[in-house]
Formats: structure tokens, C-alpha cells, sequence
């Protein structure tokens, strides 16, 4: 206990439970308590990694760090521990400015065991030394017959890839063999690549492109294009640079009775990293750029793909979005509730009004206040293209008729109500409450 200092604390009584903030007294890193009876313990560790390109480095890192670690050889220890631990959440998250590695489990030893894999996994993976992984989860050039799936597993990537250095381009190139090409795999490639067919995806990515410039322009997951340029020195560099025990922030959402336990562990691989690897401590933290907020106005035309047996006729999506700056928590709890009224199925006029008009049948709202400067969208789906300027009008009446006259109180208590107890629930799909709690905190 001696080496972490208790730097804050509180009594959170909405949660029903205490907070504390101790700091690594060595290394400088951040460590959250949740004082939890909750049998459902919850461990996390998150790095500040604000994307610099779109080159998917981040999202490339948070797979590789899982393909194995210096005290955990096995070629797929998360595989590995879906199938033989207690635990009952396991994963990780890419986000535009971090990187989260939770997990959580009710069993006191299997908790404590799978800390020590995580931890070993992003302080001591096999992939800083080893370029095996990122050619498996980030990308590499393989020979493949004509008549193989592109997309088929290469078991041998060293085999593939090992002589070849420099970056290519995503052209297929034919070989003096006419029965076989080159082409590009890897894990995260190939998920990007998916990605780039959804219309979401699609809108999303072009409106974070006019709104910002900056961390939140760039995309954290990778653009394929990009990622085939991504080399592993370029991997290892950024690896080296935010994954420090200074750069992280822990949070461990469990009892009082396990803190001894758990400051064992997590001064052990800290103390490691810091005096052993010799990886920067107290540096200072990675800047999220985000630009100054959009002052002027801006139409976009896009298109996507649909399915074979979809009409093309009034499926087009309408969108509309704003950059906000930097938002307080009330703010951001108003525009919760307002997503939620907006977004009601049943005595929603707004959308009985788009109806009615032949503009669009649904209306969609992203609001992602986890963002250093967050967006607000509106997506209007099954929308008649013709009739984008008209939607425009009837959204702008109907936000100044809201802004003027509310929304209704009957609503706009409910949805307050709403909000407020998922807030202090928790209630969020199925993921458990300290993992929510850890990417609040985060």
C-alpha cells in the first residue's frame, strides 16, 4: 500500500459507493478505486492513444497486445481464456483517443489471474519484439491460387511477408505464375474493409472529416488504404511512446478487501516497466488536437451500397450534424434526454410529421459525449432523395418550436427519469457495471 498515494476521494451516493484516486508513487500512474460489494469485480486498463493518421495503429496495437506476452506464450491467450476462465467480460476497445483493455469475473483468483494476463498483455506483449503479430492482426502481402478465397487465412505470415520492407499499395499484382497473385490479409484489415460498405460508417466518417481537424479527423480504426502503408518499426514506435505506466489510468471496481491484492500486482508490472524497461515516466500526456468548432456551413453528397433486394427508391439517409466544443455535464445530460425523445417510437410528431410528408420513416441521433468535443447527428432514414431541402426546413421548425415551447413535460420528465436511472444503474446492454463505470472514468 505504501507505494501508491491516495491523491482524492468521495462518497458517490447516487452509485452507493466510495471513489478514490491513488497515484503509482514511482511511475505516475493513475489508479481509480471503486469500493464495490458488487460480486462482479471489474478490472481496466486504458492508455491515452489519440489517432495520428489512418493507419489504424491503435486498432492494430489492441489486437497484437492479446496475441500472446512474455509470461503467456500461447499464440492466442484471449482465445484461450474465453474458453477456460471464469470470467464473464473479456475484450477491448479502440476508441479515437483511447485504448481499454476491461474485463471482469466473480471468482476472487480467476480475477487476480486474468489481471496478470492483461497486464502482462499490454506491458509485455510479444508483439514489441516480434513482428508475427501485427503481420497476423494488422496486415501483410500474401501468394495466394486463383482459385482461393482472397480473404483466407494465411498460416505462415513470416513466410508471406518476411522479405518484404517496404510499404505497397493495395493493387493486386500478378506473378510470372499465372496461377497465383498477390494480395493483402490481415485481421484488422479485413474488418476495416467490411466497415467500409456501412452507410453509418460511411456518413460518420465523412462528417467527422468536414467538423474536425485533429485527433477526431483522423480514424482510429484504420482506413485500408492506409493501414497497407503502416510498417511494424512505425507500430513499434508508437507502442513504445503511450504504453507507460504514466500514460495509463486503472480502474478497479471490486471490494476494499482485494486492494492489497490487486496494488500487488499492479506495482509489480509498473515498477517494471518504469525501472527495468526504463519506458517514461511522468512524461506528459498525449495531446487530443480537435480545432476550433465549425462556423461555417457545409453539404455533402455521398453514396453507398445496398442490398440486392432493396429498392433503391426512399432509401436514401438524410443527415444532419454539429460540432459542439467542449460540453459540461449538464449540457450533456440535456442532450441525452433529447436524444431519447427524439428518437421515440410512439407519439414522436416530429417523425409522424416526416411521415406524413413522404420525407423520411425513422429518425436516428448520435451523440457521443465520451468525445473530448462531441457531435450531435441526426440521421433520418428511408428518406426520399428528393426531398433533403424540405427535411432541412421541417428539422429547423421543429428545433425552434422545442426550443421555444419544450417538448412536452409528461416527455421531458420521462426521459430525464429515464436517463437518470440508467446513469445510476448502469444500464447499458449487457455490459457490466464496472466496465461502464471504467469507460466513464477513462
Amino acid at each position: 500500500m505504501d507505494k501508491f498515494a491516495l491523491v482524492y476521494s468521495e462518497i458517490l451516493k447516487d452509485f452507493n459507493m466510495d471513489a478514490r484516486v491513488y497515484q503509482h508513487i514511482a511511475t505516475k500512474a493513475t489508479v481509480v478505486k471503486f469500493i464495490s460489494s458488487d460480486p462482479n469485480m471489474t478490472f481496466s486498463i486504458s492508455f491515452r492513444t489519440p489517432a495520428i493518421n489512418d493507419k489504424g495503429i491503435t486498432h492494430i496495437i489492441e489486437h497484437s497486445v492479446l496475441c500472446g506476452s512474455d509470461n503467456y506464450t500461447t499464440k492466442e491467450p484471449f482465445a484461450d481464456l474465453l474458453r477456460v476462465s471464469y470470467q464473464n467480460f473479456l475484450n477491448a476497445f479502440t476508441a479515437p483517443d483511447w485504448t481499454m483493455y476491461p474485463l471482469s469475473s466473480m471468482n476472487k483468483v480467476d480475477y487476480e489471474n486474468l489481471m496478470k494476463i492483461y497486464l502482462d498483455a499490454v506491458f509485455l506483449p510479444r508483439v514489441r519484439k516480434d513482428k508475427f503479430p501485427f503481420l497476423q492482426e494488422g496486415w501483410r502481402w500474401e501468394e495466394v491460387a486463383e482459385e482461393q478465397n482472397e480473404s483466407g487465412h494465411c498460416h505462415a505470415p513470416h513466410e508471406c511477408c518476411g522479405n518484404c520492407t517496404e510499404p505497397h499499395s493495395a493493387e493486386t499484382h500478378t506473378t510470372s505464375n499465372d496461377k497465383h497473385h498477390l494480395t493483402t490479409n490481415g485481421v484488422v484489415l479485413n474488418e476495416m474493409k467490411n466497415s467500409e460498405t456501412d452507410p453509418n460508417t460511411i456518413c460518420t466518417r465523412a462528417i467527422c472529416r468536414e467538423l474536425y481537424t485533429g485527433t477526431y479527423y483522423n480514424v482510429s480504426g484504420g482506413v485500408p488504404s492506409a493501414i497497407e502503408t503502416l510498417s511494424y518499426a512505425e507500430l513499434q514506435d508508437f507502442y513504445y511512446k503511450h504504453y507507460t505506466p504514466s500514460n495509463s489510468v486503472t480502474v478497479l471496481y471490486s471490494p476494499e478487501c482485494v486492494l492489497v491484492e490487486e496494488f500487488e500486482i499492479l506495482d509489480h508490472y509498473f515498477t517494471l516497466i518504469g525501472v527495468t524497461e526504463k519506458r517514461a515516466c511522468g512524461e506528459s500526456t498525449p495531446h487530443i488536437i480537435v480545432g476550433e468548432p465549425t462556423s461555417k456551413r457545409e453539404c455533402l453528397y455521398l453514396e453507398y451500397p445496398i442490398g440486392e433486394e432493396d429498392d433503391v427508391e426512399n432509401n436514401d439517409t438524410f443527415v444532419c450534424a454539429w460540432k459542439l466544443g467542449e460540453v459540461d455535464y449538464e449540457t450533456s445530460f440535456a442532450l441525452d434526454s433529447i436524444q431519447k425523445i427524439v428518437e421515440a417510437k410512439e407519439g414522436n410528431k416530429f417523425v409522424e410529421k416526416l411521415t406524413e410528408l413522404g420525407i423520411a420513416k425513422s429518425i436516428v441521433i448520435s451523440y457521443d459525449s465520451d468525445l473530448k468535443n462531441p457531435y450531435f447527428v441526426i440521421f433520418a432514414k428511408n428518406a426520399n432523395g428528393n426531398k433533403f431541402d424540405e427535411f432541412q426546413k421541417v428539422l429547423l421548425e421543429e428545433f425552434e418550436e422545442f426550443g421555444r415551447n419544450g417538448f412536452g413535460r409528461e416527455k421531458e420528465i420521462s426521459a430525464i427519469n429515464t436517463f437518470e436511472f440508467e446513469e445510476k444503474e448502469c444500464e447499458y446492454g449487457s455490459f457490466p457495471k464496472g466496465v461502464l463505470l471504467a469507460m466513464k472514468t477513462t
